[in-house]
């Protein structure tokens, strides 16, 4: 029996033993589109694990959720961080009295969580850079942190298990722990954005004793997450949903209302909306098939919704997504071949069909709204398809001529996204290609992305922080998988403009630098651009305070539920 299996029936065991009020406890259901992939910090990147994740481990700093702008706020942190004049040296000063939740780990005093420490941080920050993770948090701190490259270096030439630890305790000298509340981090030069970073569940607290307890023998913790978050875990069951209780020692005053999340895993959109209506469902994304059901325009709910008390949350989004090439594949090395396939795409018709048109064309790299974004406003290898057979033939294909069964994988195995994989074998069939559609879960296509094997491959991206560094980061070519690069995308010109914009200020030098980065991008089309994403987000009448903010991981502590009727 599976450690989550054993939960379930521990959390059931519990609630049969335990007494509650007449009404039981109150509960927030929400739907998942997939399973969860992982529940360790060092590896949790999509954002249905993150979506669950976000609930249980917090960071330094987290987003203002009743602002309408993206304002940092201490968290874990006491106050803002404290920077040097040269702005090489922070120092951050911890909250006290913050305790892990109380788990078996914590086997010295029996069971209870202890306080959180200065070298929590510092152990799970050293924790990204183990080689038998492959962390895609690494970029983090790599290149930026003092000694982090070389403390990366000696962990993966360290030649036996006592070297590895000898190395790891050691630690890396841009870290250090003036006292148990005090953390001060040193940089290769200024790092503007770091305190952004620094709001990123990668860099939550993580307890040795947890590690010790529940990874397995590479180091993975993927399933017993343990964090100072407002909710722990109860119960996750593969294929089938995750449940989070309220954590009963987090600090008071920001005790969260809701007893309970019950994460449901519904891939198929049909299901999700009829569970909603229904009334089983407290949060829903509007399915495409079913949104002129639920509005009346792009604006407006639809008036039997509204009767019933149902509101609506709509939101741009900083999420795109594209078509992306593995530039390391020996076919889709060819330049002209990848700039076929982009002119080759239909992008209103892949928004109205698959969207409702909820969005708008990606003409660049970042979403609207981010400072220091390239003034472009055309897409250069767009939608053209008498162009794109005159660059086939450029590309010495002329009507597909001489090229294999390309591999195109998706993020999804619903209806949905096997609909999408028509689409594109429709749209590349005009001009000669044939493709294979990789149906997968979306761990699947997360672990096949981790390792690089990916030729074709619908993407996305949704920003960890508001600055265009985090979008330009996905081309950088020193984050090839298991990073955030998945298109092995290796330019020097973009590296070196990459490398000189990541200590800047956001201003017009800066600006200069995206305007070149952007012309680069879309001369050499490691990627075909798709859209910007904007959400329709349903809430019952009896669930109170609730918005969409993509970037609050930690949504649910600020919610309430009022019976239901």
């Amino acid at each position: 029996m599976r450690l989550r299996e054993i939960l379930l029936l521990c959390a059931i065991l519990i609630n049969g033993c335990t007494s509650k009020t007449a009404q039981g406890p109150s509960v927030l259901r929400i739907p998942l589109k997939d399973d969860v992939r992982t529940l360790d910090p060092a590896n949790a990147y999509d954002s249905v694990s993150l979506a669950v994740l976000g609930q249980v481990v917090e960071s330094l700093y987290e987003y203002d959720y009743q602002s309408q702008t993206a304002s940092l706020l201490p968290n874990l942190a006491a106050s803002q961080p404290e920077w040097s004049a040269n702005g090489r040296t922070v120092v951050i000063r911890l909250k006290q009295g913050v305790h892990f939740q109380d788990d078996p780990c914590f086997k010295d005093s029996s069971g209870k969580g202890r306080a959180l420490t200065a070298s929590d941080f510092l152990y799970a920050w050293k924790r990204l850079a183990i080689p038998s993770l492959r962390s895609p948090g690494l970029w983090i701190f790599e290149g930026k942190v003092t000694g982090y490259q070389d403390f990366m270096r000696d962990l993966m030439n360290a030649k036996d298990e006592a070297q590895f630890q000898d190395v790891f305790e050691k630690g890396v000298s841009g870290f250090r722990a003036l006292d148990e509340h005090t953390i001060q981090i040193s940089l290769d030069r200024p790092y503007p954005q770091l305190t952004s970073l620094l709001a990123m569940p990668f860099t939550a607290p993580v307890p040795k004793e947890a590690i010790a307890t529940y990874a397995d023998s590479e180091g993975n913790w993927d399933d017993h997450p343990v964090g100072t978050g407002p909710y722990l875990l109860r119960s996750w069951i593969s294929k089938q949903g995750v449940v989070l209780a309220k954590n009963p020692v987090f600090r008071v005053p920001n005790t969260p209302k809701i007893d309970e999340l019950h994460f449901e895993i519904l891939k198929e959109e049909s299901p999700r909306f009829v569970k909603f209506m229904r009334g089983d469902l407290d949060l829903l994304e509007i399915p495409n098939d079913n949104f002129a059901s639920a509005m009346s325009d792009a604006k407006t709910l639809h008036p039997d919704l509204a009767k019933k008390g149902i509101g609506v949350s709509i939101e741009d989004t900083l999420i795109a997504y594209w078509v992306g090439f593995n530039m390391k594949d020996k076919t889709l090395s060819n330049k002209f071949l990848r700039q076929a396939i982009s002119s080759a795409i239909d992008r209103d018709k892949w928004l109205q069909l698959f969207e409702m048109g909820r969005g708008t064309l990606q003409t660049q790299m970042a979403p609207p709204g981010i400072s220091d974004r390239s003034k472009s406003t055309t897409l250069k290898y767009g939608y053209d398809l008498g162009r794109a057979k005159a660059l086939m033939i450029k590309a010495g294909h002329p009507g597909g001529a001489g090229l294999p069964i390309l591999r195109f994988d998706f993020r999804g195995s619903n209806e949905q996204s096997e609909k999408l994989g028509k689409f594109f074998q429709a749209q590349l069939k005009e001009i000669g290609l044939k493709i294979e559609v990789r149906l997968n879960t979306f761990p699947a296509y997360l672990e096949k992305a981790k390792k690089g094997d990916l030729q074709i491959f619908l993407d996305g991206w949704s920003l960890d922080y508001p600055d265009i560094e985090n979008m330009l980061q996905l081309l950088y070519g020193k984050n090839p998988p298991p990073g955030s690069n998945r298109s092995n995308f290796i330019n020097a010109e973009y590296d070196s403009l990459y490398s000189k914009l990541t200590g800047m200020q956001p201003g017009p030098a800066r600006q200069a630098l995206v305007e070149r980065m952007e012309a680069i991008v879309q001369e050499e089309c490691p990627w075909a651009y798709g859209y910007y994403q904007r959400k329709y987000k349903l809430f019952q009448p009896w669930v109170k305070n609730f918005h969409s903010a993509e970037l609050v991981p930690n949504t649910y502590k600020y919610l309430d539920v009022t019976p239901r009727p």
